[in-house]
């Protein structure tokens, strides 16, 4: 093994080890700690604020929200501490705060499924953080803490999607063990999103600034002058091939992932090129990739994903246009499942994928009620069904309200939970 490759190793391994303890965070048993990020369900339109998509929070610090209306712990110690870190991170371009809105106790109170009257509540209250809405409150129930889902629930997730804090979020205590996991990541990233490397003598300092304000080729270009000089000590020359390694690491980090990409999104693949070029400019082993990278823009892979996107195109705008009978979805269909074979991995056979469990998904929702009519109809059928028991949530003790309108303080409101399905 070549010295730069072992040492790009240890340094990988490094980082990972480093990155994993920075995400164990002492508090309650929660389900989620230490593993990947579940992926949640939520509404297209947000409750509040421009939806944030899964690409706005790929690669980003995110702290978020599980909040009910009406839970004492969210009203009156979670919100407002949100929404003070939502004005400060607000304009924080690696950071990203949010709610999500659930209402796991609708069918107890339907009243707090209301998206309009949830709207006008966080408008009365001044709070101006960005808020989505829990689909089927399905999101929820996929963050448990001693096996209870509930709210207020705070998650914080680094930038690699692995969740590093998940804890209820109402007492002192738990809210600042959150916050500080929160700023402490966000803190560490520099301009790119990118998680710094270890302090460096002061010699070295110059370059390490470079690489917080995204200046690779300055960093590299300097930390290199000091790793082949003389003059310098060994420990300055440490740190400067530390730096070099660090930057190399990223350069190829970066071109493995356009190199993944191009395999199932050629166009954005393409289309990323040149800022990694640019940006990676004189660094090791890039000057290799761009020219590698210039056949991608003539390639056929680039031409026939190009074609099967318009194809896609045109069936989206078929299926958008009117009611679709029968005859209309079968050809649909035929027309989905030759564009799936051809586009194969690429992001344009998912998404044709999609479309055609989208069609043949309602085909079966509607047949399954009609039979459901049917049966309904048949008085056979009539007396001695048992009615159906919503008994899939359970309030646990203390969280029950007698007067739900009411904002008098009841023991044990603080939270809201529920017991796990």
């Amino acid at each position: 093994m070549s010295a730069l490759r072992f040492a790009s190793t240890f340094l990988l391994g490094l980082l990972l080890a480093n990155s994993l303890l920075a995400c164990r965070h002492e508090g309650s048993k929660s389900n989620v700690l230490g593993e990947a990020c579940p992926e949640m369900l939520l509404e297209e339109k947000w409750v509040q604020g421009e939806p944030i998509t899964p690409e706005r929070m790929k690669g980003k610090v995110l702290l978020f929200l599980f909040y009910q209306r009406e839970c004492e712990g969210c009203e009156r110690q979670a919100m407002p501490r949100i929404q003070k870190l939502h004005e400060k991170y607000i304009d924080h371009a690696c950071a990203l705060v949010f709610v999500v809105n659930t209402a796991f106790d609708k069918d107890l109170y339907p009243y707090l499924a209301d998206i309009e009257e949830t709207r006008k509540h966080l408008v009365r209250m001044d709070w101006t953080m960005p808020v989505a809405r829990d689909l089927d409150e399905q999101s929820n129930e996929l963050f448990t803490i001693d096996k209870q889902s509930g709210t207020p629930q705070a998650v914080v997730v680094n930038e690699h999607g692995q969740v590093c804090a998940h804890d209820w979020y109402s007492e002192e205590k738990e809210m600042d063990a959150v916050d500080a996991v929160f700023e402490r990541l966000a803190a560490g990233l520099n301009c790119h999103c990118v998680r710094m490397p270890r302090k460096v003598g002061q010699n070295c300092q110059r370059a390490w600034d470079a690489i917080e304000a995204g200046d690779y080729k300055s960093a590299f270009d300097h930390a290199d002058i000091i790793a082949r000089s003389y003059g310098y000590d060994e420990a300055d020359k440490a740190d400067a091939d530390y730096l070099k390694t660090w930057i190399e690491e990223q350069a190829k980090g970066q071109i493995d992932r356009l190199d993944q990409q191009f395999k199932t999104d050629p166009e954005a693949a393409v289309e990323g090129v040149d800022e990694v070029v640019k940006r990676f400019e004189g660094v090791t082993g890039v000057k290799d990739f761009a020219k590698r990278a210039e056949g991608w823009r003539d390639s056929p892979v680039l031409a026939d994903f190009r074609k099967h996107r318009k194809e896609l195109e045109k069936v989206e705008a078929d299926i958008s246009a009117g009611e679709i009978n029968d005859e209309r979805r079968r050809v649909l269909v035929e027309r989905l499942k030759d564009i799936s074979d051809r586009a194969g991995e690429t992001v344009v056979g998912s998404n044709a994928r999609k479309q055609l469990e989208k069609l043949t998904g309602s085909n079966r929702e509607q047949a399954a009620t009609d039979q459901q009519q049917a049966k309904a109809a048949d008085p056979a059928n009539g007396t001695d069904r048992p009615n159906k028991v919503s008994g899939s949530r359970i309030n646990q003790p203390g969280s029950d309200r007698s007067n739900p309108g009411s904002d008098s303080s009841q023991p044990n409101r603080n939270r809201k939970v529920r017991s796990r399905r």
